[in-house]
């Protein structure tokens, strides 16, 4: 394969802007965050308001239903989805300084840097805790075992009900490092990775100038590997025996940070390679892509079929999976050159996504209380979980129609930006 790093200069800004009328537009990753938040509500959606694969094979079911099942338990590895979003962020976070590092460089403003993704962040999150509050304290009423992990029919581990303390450690993403998550909304867990790579990011743009996107990349994943091994034979708070927030259980759980960075710099090497600095034929990301398919669908059979109402919530060698998955198919999109026809057929699959793209932030922070009150509700009058997915539907519209507000009120104006590609122009 050959994939070598691009000289600097003229020559590399030359070549460019010579191939940049091939490129996709980057509109396109509007596309695949929207794909991958969904998916993760998904995710949520079915293991909230629709009875769990243990229970319902438990009483043997027909053989329709029994396919269901298998359907809606593909839908269960939402960290897939989130490892796709660590993906795209890198990217698009390296998306400019990556063009520039290939023409002229100018020195990166962390001012504006901080100031841009403040402005990106908070707005929405503070929504969401708006959401949270409101939609945690009607939920209790309703199922108040729900949120106290005491019910018999689905808990959420743990109690959840929103302090003042993981308020604070929510705004400072800290959540499930220095303290809980805020209330009920649990995946706020990777909002604090996101930020965290973010602060990293300097570390990675000075890798990245000064011995090149490969190298960068490849110390990162020799790091992350590393790190991943240590977890993989015990170095976790569970393994040792230690409290999750004692200060030997921050420092061990700040390992998942180091074993899922690479994710995170693959986006940023996917973006360097879209802006020249590092060459890899277009052939080379097709086989990439279908290779990353065939590993993303592989995997995901394997887990259904070995057991459909399996969870995947540790450190283990699928993240490694889903990381590669992805990163062939995203290469593809973002960094591949294409003739007209395929720009075409893309245009065609894509654009349809891209305002669910647009408001993917919106829709990731305010999905779990969401459907966490819908899932309340219906336990306050029922003893299981719906067998039938009509509870799932509604409350997926019910997400998405309050996420498009959220989008509307509490995103657009603040980002100025409708899609990815006009904010990384």
């Amino acid at each position: 394969m050959a994939v070598k790093a691009a000289p600097l200069g003229s020559a590399a800004s030359e070549a460019h802007a010579a191939s940049a009328a091939q490129v996709l537009p980057t509109e396109y990753v509007d596309g695949v965050r929207g794909i991958a938040a969904t998916y993760v509500m998904l995710n949520h959606a079915r293991f909230l308001l629709f009875i769990s694969a243990a229970t319902a094979l438990a009483t043997q079911p027909s053989a329709s239903f029994r396919a269901l099942l298998y359907v809606l338990s593909t839908t269960r590895y939402g960290v897939a989805g989130v490892m796709c979003f660590f993906i795209v962020s890198g990217y698009a976070i390296h998306y400019r300084q990556a063009n520039k590092l290939a023409t002229t460089w100018q020195k990166m403003s962390w001012r504006d840097y901080a100031w841009h993704r403040a402005r990106r962040l908070y707005p929405p999150l503070l929504a969401a805790i708006v959401i949270i509050l409101v939609a945690d304290t009607l939920g209790a009423h309703f199922y108040p075992g729900l949120y106290q992990g005491t019910s018999p029919v689905l808990a959420l581990g743990g109690d959840h009900t929103p302090t003042v303390g993981s308020l604070l450690g929510t705004l400072t993403f800290t959540q499930g490092f220095l303290t809980k998550v805020f209330g009920s909304d649990d995946p706020l867990w990777s909002l604090a990775y996101e930020a965290f790579f973010y602060l990293l990011y300097p570390i990675v743009l000075g890798l990245d100038q000064r011995i090149g996107p490969v190298k960068t990349m490849g110390i990162i994943l020799a790091l992350g590997l590393s790190v991943a091994a240590l977890i993989g034979v015990g170095i976790t708070p569970a393994g040792l025996g230690v409290s999750l927030y004692s200060p030997l259980g921050i420092a061990t759980h700040a390992l998942n940070l180091l074993a899922l960075w690479p994710a995170w710099v693959a986006g940023v090497f996917i973006a360097d390679a879209r802006a020249g600095r590092v060459q890899i034929p277009t052939r080379w990301w097709s086989i990439a892509a279908v290779v990353g398919f065939g590993l993303l669908i592989s995997s995901g059979l394997f887990l259904v079929l070995k057991n459909p109402n399996v969870q995947i919530n540790d450190i283990n060698i699928f993240y490694l999976v889903w990381v590669v998955g992805f990163v062939g198919p995203i290469g593809w999109l973002c960094a591949a050159r294409h003739p007209q026809r395929m720009h075409d057929l893309v245009g065609v699959v894509f654009r349809p996504l891209r305002r669910l793209g647009a408001m993917s932030y919106s829709l990731y922070v305010i999905h779990f209380p969401i459907l966490a009150l819908v899932c309340a509700w219906w336990l306050s009058t029922h003893d299981q979980l719906p067998r039938a997915p009509w509870l799932m539907l509604v409350g997926i519209a019910l997400v998405l129609a309050i996420a498009f507000g959220v989008y509307t009120v509490a995103e657009r104006p603040f980002t100025g930006k409708r899609t990815f590609a006009k904010k990384a122009a």
